[in-house]
């Protein structure tokens, strides 16, 4: 048994293989020479100008997306330079607030009883700046412009109640 196994793959391998050639031998010719191409077919030629249509098609639409991606993401930059901006002035602003509201305390009582309800008021515009200031961060799109100048008309109203408390 062994030995008829034997006998059929080395039969097999010797003389059924010819896919090795000798060093001597050339390839077979091909079927199509280098110069000598069939000539192409309005077909196929309407083929090509086809594939090269949506070949630049699709590049455009490439391209189209990665500048869009570029503009989006600019944008978003700067809408943060301009939360941080916004949150610094109202940083600032609270901070003169809280002073004043210190210095309001340390007061005579007849200067007490006139600021307290001044102070109240800008406690309630201060609250009402620190929500337009998260709205603003969290807008997107057409929202972020209205959200924008609600957080500038809050805040120049803040500064001129400290301005008037000063």
């Amino acid at each position: 048994m062994r030995a008829a196994l034997f006998a059929l793959i080395f039969t097999t391998t010797s003389f059924g293989c010819a896919s090795r050639s000798e060093p001597g031998e050339t390839a077979p010719p091909s079927t199509a020479s280098a110069g000598t191409e069939r000539p192409r077919t309005e077909n196929e030629q309407m083929q090509d100008k086809l594939t090269e249509a949506e070949s630049a098609r699709g590049e455009a639409k490439t391209k189209a997306l990665i500048e869009k991606e570029a503009a989006d993401l600019e944008l978003a930059n700067t809408r943060k330079v301009i939360h941080d901006k916004v949150q610094s002035d109202f940083d600032a602003s609270a901070r003169r607030f809280n002073g004043l509201k210190e210095k309001a305390g340390k007061a005579t009582a007849a200067k007490k009883k006139k600021t307290t309800q001044t102070i109240a008021d800008i406690a309630k515009q201060e609250a009402a700046v620190m929500a337009s200031i998260a709205k603003l961060r969290d807008a997107t799109g057409p929202d972020w412009e209205g959200a924008k100048t609600e957080v500038d008309a809050g805040m120049v109203a803040y500064d001129k109640s400290i301005g008037a408390l000063e």
